[in-house]
């Protein structure tokens, strides 16, 4: 079911406008698997085990290249229920505090009233002198990144963690994950081992991405995925349902990469997801959790503009199909 469905209702304030959206979307499905799972949401972290009801809809907030006028401007939709901060880099390259426009966006986000996710990248790109390949497999380097996250997200006031598993740079687990260097059958059982038994110790963080690689089982991406409550499919991003369609790997939010065209040349046959389209195909995800919108680099205020626009001629939308 579309919001096309509706276009015949007519709202008459920005919060029921957002409600409607929500039970639109969402009236068919129920509230996020996995809720016996521990996370970082629950005793492990001194807070509650909060289940996510959905829809939620999060916005990818890059501390390093966004403005803080560009997450107002997101914010002011009325649409966005969670921001990602924070997944710029991994702590041993940056302090948690030693960006002001890092905080900065938390402040504004908890003002504008929707929650924090505190994002980590879970390798060093930079400070890479201590990292080996074999990090990888070791459970005590996750327990300690996680350990770190959480006291991070504590002290900075988010309601809820996340890392990223994507490696940047020249760190050296690179080579198993972006570098062509395939793992055999028994590393991904010792991969898969070294993370039941890091849940064991320390339960999972919030959200994780990339949820995994279709057709690709033996990738790492598909066993760190599990260390994560809410998986983040990057499969979704490009706005191709024959490809959407293919993933084989279990996710509970639908990655959309967002812009303002549908092809700026970069990927000439992959299209971007335009600000509508995510809403108007919500048939797409509405069986998920919810929708994380990653804004095309250097163009967030851009596509956040698109987003307030498009939630603001929601209601008009659907008094003129009424007329037509």
């Amino acid at each position: 079911m579309t919001l096309r469905a509706y276009r015949g209702i007519h709202f008459f304030s920005a919060a029921v406008l957002v409600s409607f959206v929500c039970f639109v979307i969402f009236m068919a499905t129920c509230e996020g698997s996995n809720q016996g799972e521990q996370s970082d949401s629950q005793a492990k972290t001194g807070q509650s085990d909060k289940q996510l009801k959905p829809p939620i809809i999060i916005w990818h907030f890059h501390s390093i290249r966004d403005t803080t006028e560009s997450l107002q401007i997101a914010l002011s939709s009325g649409l966005i229920t969670h921001v990602s901060i924070g997944g710029t880099l991994n702590r041993r390259d940056a302090k948690y505090n030693g960006n002001r426009k890092t905080l900065e966006a938390i402040r504004i986000t908890k003002d504008m009233g929707a929650k924090v996710i505190w994002t980590r990248i879970l390798w060093p790109t930079y400070k890479i002198d201590a990292a080996a390949s074999q990090d990888l497999f070791d459970a005590t380097y996750y327990i300690e990144e996680i350990q770190t996250l959480r006291q991070e997200a504590k002290i900075v006031g988010a309601d809820f963690t996340g890392l990223d598993t994507e490696p940047y740079g020249n760190t050296p687990v690179r080579e198993y994950i972006k570098g062509g260097k395939s793992l055999s059958e028994e590393q991904v059982q010792q991969l898969r081992s070294t993370i039941q038994n890091i849940i064991a110790q320390v339960g999972k963080v919030d959200f994780i991405l990339p949820a995994g690689v279709t057709k690709r089982p033996l990738h790492p991406y598909n066993v760190l995925a599990d260390i994560g409550k809410y998986r983040i499919s990057e499969g979704t991003f490009w706005f191709d349902e024959n490809r959407i369609k293919r993933i084989d790997y279990g996710y509970e939010i639908f990655g959309a990469y967002v812009n303002t065209v549908r092809n700026d040349g970069l990927f000439p046959k992959m299209p971007y997801f335009l600000v509508a389209e995510v809403f108007d195909n919500s048939h797409l995800w509405s069986m998920r959790t919810g929708v994380f919108l990653f804004p095309r680099e250097n163009r967030a205020k851009e596509v956040a503009q698109a987003l307030a626009a498009y939630a603001s001629s929601l209601p008009m939308k659907r008094v003129n199909n009424a007329k037509e």
